[in-house]
């Protein structure tokens, strides 16, 4: 993912780390998996409201990227991951 403006920030995450907030797309760098993953939208005027059920876990293959709106979701024991969330 391109970035073209400074109302992106990307976080590194691994082992257990919970995210949330606007991510556009979940990017994995070491084969691992996802727990808890809420699909919907977030911003700053409302309430974080989920779109689709909780996927309890989702296993990534290294490089492979999930695609957004997540409003929040956690790393699971293994892999490594960055989040590109909107900034508002």
């Amino acid at each position: 993912m391109e970035i073209y403006n400074n109302n992106i920030r990307v976080i590194s995450s691994s082992r257990g780390d919970a995210i949330s907030g606007s991510i556009l797309k979940v990017l994995c760098l070491q084969a691992g998996n996802l727990r808890d993953v809420k699909f919907g939208q977030s911003n700053p005027n409302t309430k974080f409201s989920t779109t689709s059920d909780t996927i309890g876990s989702i296993t990534m293959a290294q490089n492979q990227e999930l695609d957004g709106p997540i409003g929040e979701v956690k790393a699971g024991n293994a892999g490594g991951f960055l989040f590109y969330l909107r900034e508002y």
